[in-house]
């Protein structure tokens, strides 16, 4: 890495880097030779500062010693070169991250992804602006922006969304039944509070018929979750799922990880009472109902699991003592004998509590938290409780792009009829001829532990992976 880079997050919280220039009125910049003019003197000093507010036409140039503002849409600057200057192009959205300046590209894609491509490639960005793009014009975006970025400590992201692109971007989509998907869109519209839901998925009906298409892009989550638009199916009411199915008489075929969230915190925490479930193949949330209704383990209810599993997953994700305490009291248990099972839960898992302190503090210190590749995400200071679910959200997102980059190769090089068909989070679905169902199973279960293994490689595997097999989506879990 170069001496004279610049740490986006370092220049974001230094005063120093960016004190002079703000002292000093911003020059007018409206054509190529007068910006040409002010950065010449850069090549051979350390990089100027390219800020660019998402919700404004300008974008602002910081040099050591003078604040330069260039209309991007000025018709001079549609061909401007800015490739020979030693330029580090950070992002200020006050909207989202009040005046926090991030890396371009770390921060929220699509937004990022418009601007930069309008300062650099002089793209028209009305078209982007107008609605929702085009998952390839999207993509393509995304990867031209990744390439910018040669010194950003997120450029394996990007090599890592480049490489997956072959297999997520066009989508085999679903064979939908629609006499089956009326009526449970009849039956969902029974309860008024799903007025919205039943009008959106109508009007979705109306428009695609028979087939809902599918392709993934990046979403406007920071830590990196994939979405699926028009239709955004892997938002629809789980309900509706039953009336979609494999296409051309073609079964589908889910693999999820076992409680995968859970145990990304356990490997990373390294807290023996939190990892023993996965290390002696216990329920994980049986543990948890433990400590919250004291009893063992085997006279637990399903219904009490159940809870349990509610409170942890929000315990583990950054909901504060009010939000579990109001949890526990609405299924009827007694909420403080629940809430002192919480304290002793915390207390026994010090080296989880510990680390968690640890993912607060350095969003509040640095402004990021990272995930177990090292990919920075950035975070307000006030969001500081969301750190642990960020971190392990995105090291989520980073497996199963892995293991899609590994089967989309395994299926190609076996010339199998499959296609992977979906991510849902944590289970990849895959359309595959019944012919060949078994094989694209075993695949999927090899890819998705290689994949996991190699982030985790201390991780226990056993009881890792669930199977399911069925032409309908809704019947896959």
């Amino acid at each position: 890495m170069p001496e004279n880079y610049l740490d986006p997050f370092d220049f974001a919280t230094s005063d120093s880097c960016h004190a002079a220039p703000q002292r000093q009125s911003a020059l007018q910049i409206k054509t190529q030779e007068s910006l040409h003019e002010h950065l010449g003197s850069l090549k051979e000093k350390t990089p100027a500062v390219i800020k660019m507010p998402l919700n404004s036409k300008m974008m602002e140039i910081a040099l050591p010693d003078k604040r330069l503002t260039v209309n991007r849409y000025f018709s001079a600057m549609k061909d401007i070169d800015l490739s020979p200057y030693p330029l580090r192009y950070i992002v200020s959205d006050s909207y989202a991250y009040r005046d926090r300046l991030l890396d371009v590209g770390i921060d929220r894609p699509v937004d990022s992804i418009r601007i930069m491509d309008a300062v650099l490639h002089g793209k028209d960005i009305d078209r982007f602006a107008k609605g929702e793009p085009r998952a390839e014009d999207m993509m393509t975006l995304f990867l031209q922006l990744g390439s910018q970025l040669s010194r950003s400590p997120n450029v394996p992201w990007y090599q890592l969304l480049r490489d997956a692109q072959p297999y997520i971007g066009s989508l085999p989509g679903f064979h939908v039944d629609t006499k089956k998907f009326t009526e449970i869109l009849v039956e969902i519209g029974k309860d008024e509070n799903q007025a919205n839901t039943v009008t959106l998925w109508t009007d979705t009906l109306r428009q695609y018929g028979d087939h809902f298409p599918a392709a993934l892009i990046p979403g406007g989550t920071i830590h990196g979750r994939l979405t699926a638009k028009k239709p955004a199916i892997l938002s629809m009411d789980a309900r509706l799922r039953k009336g979609l199915y494999a296409n051309g008489g073609n079964t589908l075929t889910g693999v999820d990880f076992h409680q995968m969230q859970p145990r990304i915190i356990a490997e990373r925490c390294k807290d023996p009472i939190f990892r023993g479930p996965f290390v002696d193949r216990r329920d994980y949330y049986r543990v948890w109902a433990s400590f919250i209704f004291a009893k063992p383990e085997a006279e637990i209810s399903g219904e009490e699991r159940s809870i349990a599993k509610a409170v942890a997953l929000h315990w583990l994700f950054g909901q504060g003592k009010e939000n579990l305490s109001k949890l526990v009291e609405e299924t009827g248990y007694d909420k403080d004998a629940a809430m002192e099972g919480i304290r002793n839960f915390e207390t026994a898992c010090s080296k989880l509590r510990t680390w968690k302190m640890q993912l607060e503090a350095s969003v509040r210190r640095r402004g990021y938290v990272e995930t177990v590749s090292g990919r920075r995400i950035p975070m307000r200071k006030e969001d500081a409780w969301l750190a642990m679910n960020y971190s392990t959200t995105g090291t989520e997102v980073e497996i199963m792009l892995h293991a899609i980059m590994k089967l989309g190769k395994r299926l190609k090089e076996e010339a199998l009829d499959a296609r992977i068909s979906l991510l849902v989070y944590d289970e990849l679905i895959v359309e595959t001829a019944l012919a060949c169902q078994t094989r694209v199973e075993a695949l999927m279960t090899e890819c998705l532990t290689e994949a996991f293994h190699e982030m985790l490689p201390d991780a226990p595997m056993d009881n890792l992976l669930e199977v399911h097999a069925d032409p309908c989506w809704g019947n896959l879990k």
